[in-house]
């Protein structure tokens, strides 16, 4: 007969028992709502790299079917940033090119240019300030670019 042996939760002994307070909780959201961080120049450098990524893609330096992680990094960071900082249009489009490229094992020459889509996508919204997801110009930017994805799905 095997016994079973409960392993010591090392983490738990660091950081203790129990949850939080209350009003620490309540600090934490009133610092997240009344937050003042300037999101643009983030999401520019985020874009920025997402730019280095795809030109080197394009140029032939980076090979295509490795660079998933590269490509996803910032964009998943977007996605996550975008409704932190108030511009929870980015996190919304940024929810669909995440979601699709988890469905994708490599990058090919079409997904490629949803990428580039994707960012003249996000600039748009950053240059006009878009910031919430329920603006037309939002809803018809992910519009496009689920159908994009679908078309894409659909020809495989």
């Amino acid at each position: 007969m095997s016994k079973l042996v409960k392993p010591q939760n090392t983490l738990k002994q660091k950081v203790g028992h129990g949850g939080f307070k209350e009003e620490d909780l309540k600090k934490a959201q009133k610092s997240i709502e009344e937050n003042t961080v300037d999101f643009k120049p983030i999401a520019i450098e985020l874009l920025g790299s997402l730019d280095k990524t795809l030109l080197s893609i394009q140029k032939g330096t980076t090979d295509i079917k490795t660079s998933l992680g590269a490509i996803l990094d910032p964009i998943m960071q977007l996605r996550a940033q975008g409704s932190l900082f108030h511009y929870p249009s980015i996190t919304h489009i940024s929810d669909v090119v995440v979601d699709f490229l988890d469905t994708e094992k490599s990058i090919d020459k079409n997904i490629l240019e949803m990428l580039v889509a994707y960012k003249k996508a996000v600039d748009a919204l950053l240059s006009l300030e878009i910031k919430d997801e329920k603006d037309k110009v939002c809803l018809a930017l992910v519009d496009e670019l689920q159908n994009a994805c679908i078309r894409y799905q659909q020809k495989k």
